[in-house]
């Protein structure tokens, strides 16, 4: 049987074993973008149809048997596309892969997350305690709902987003180059690219890739806000979980009550002593608050200090370099359309 290509590429094709490893390594990454001819529509298809059908039978039931309202039904109309558009997103730009990758990534290079982490905490920690300790803070925080706080935290994160997205372009921006076949054998080397024919003696060179598109750019960007929005996650989380235990060894329910004007909501306590340890609902939500704040000034920092911009970027930008490489050795290796039709346009 034919086989159908990595990643659900919906193609019927033979390349050889070197090319399909290649497209498998890239697919793997979260870059299946970068696989010529890749077109998830049978995937997108396969996958959404289920969603879909349960979303519809909802939408029915709910009509005909549990009288909703207008609104109610057209919100319930509105989920079926929707969730297929997400399918259809999370396919193209390989979002499971994609996350998978970054995450590998970032235990792989813990100790310099770890490292630019630790440069940038004191003076975060710092400016959290100052907050911490501030009446209006805690008023302020006990007074936000659920959503409420969850909205804040989601202008932290889109706001953080944004700076480092429009770093993106920058970043990636002469990536695809190198400097010679040495270079060239260097970035390809431990990929499945070394078996294309472009590294070692009498080795052919390897002609420039054309340039990325669109999705493409999209794909790259992704990859790289991905890896980069992770060491973000990993100092707004470590930020919230110390601000909930100094919380709770530094300020005593009284105290805490006294600043909310109201009674706490105890999530869990703990007897040391004469001293009653408590995880209140307020704590949690300041802890929330500042572990946010705190990510969004790590994003800055980043984005526009030049000593911590290196570090944050330059590991999965060295990366971004490999694949870019694995990549003109793949589309140099294809065969021509003349030979055959391997590209699916």
């Amino acid at each position: 049987m034919a086989n159908p290509g990595p990643a659900g590429t919906g193609r019927d094709d033979a390349l050889p074993a070197a090319l399909r490893e290649v497209e498998t390594w890239l697919a793997d990454r979260g870059l299946p973008q970068l696989i010529a001819g890749y077109r998830p529509v049978r995937s997108v298809v396969t996958r959404s149809a289920p969603i879909a059908f349960v979303l519809i039978a909802a939408t029915v039931y709910g009509a005909t048997v549990r009288d909703w309202t207008w609104w109610g039904i057209a919100a319930a109309c509105l989920t079926a596309p929707i969730a297929v558009a997400l399918v259809y997103l999370a396919i193209n730009f390989g979002a499971v892969p994609l996350t998978r990758w970054a995450a590998i990534h970032l235990a792989r290079e813990l100790t310099s997350v770890l490292s630019l982490g630790a440069r940038a905490l004191p003076l975060l920690l710092v400016f959290g305690v100052v907050l911490v300790v501030n009446t209006e803070v805690w008023q302020m925080s006990a007074s936000l709902g659920t959503t409420s706080l969850a909205a804040v935290v989601a202008l932290f994160v889109l706001v953080g987003g944004a700076l480092l997205t429009v770093r993106i372009p920058r970043e990636i921006h002469g990536l695809e180059t190198w400097d010679g076949p040495d270079d060239l054998a260097r970035r390809l080397a431990g990929t499945p690219a070394e078996r294309l024919g472009f590294t070692g003696p009498g080795a052919p060179d390897c002609p420039a890739p054309p340039p990325l598109r669109r999705r493409q750019w999209a794909n790259l960007g992704l990859v790289l806000l991905f890896a980069q929005g992770l060491q973000v996650l990993i100092v707004a989380v470590t930020v919230g979980a110390f601000f909930a235990g100094f919380g709770m060894l530094a300020i005593t329910p009284a105290t805490a009550e006294l600043w909310t004007g109201a009674g706490l909501d105890r999530w869990a306590s703990l007897d040391i002593g004469e001293r009653d340890l408590v995880l209140s609902g307020e704590l949690v939500k300041v802890a929330v608050f500042l572990g946010g704040l705190a990510g969004l000034s790590f994003a800055i920092s980043a984005v526009t200090d030049e000593t911590y911009r290196r570090e944050f970027f330059d590991d999965v930008l060295a990366d971004l370099r490999q694949v870019l490489a694995v990549r003109a050795a793949y589309l140099a290796a294809l065969p021509r359309p003349g030979d055959r039709d391997m590209t699916g346009t």
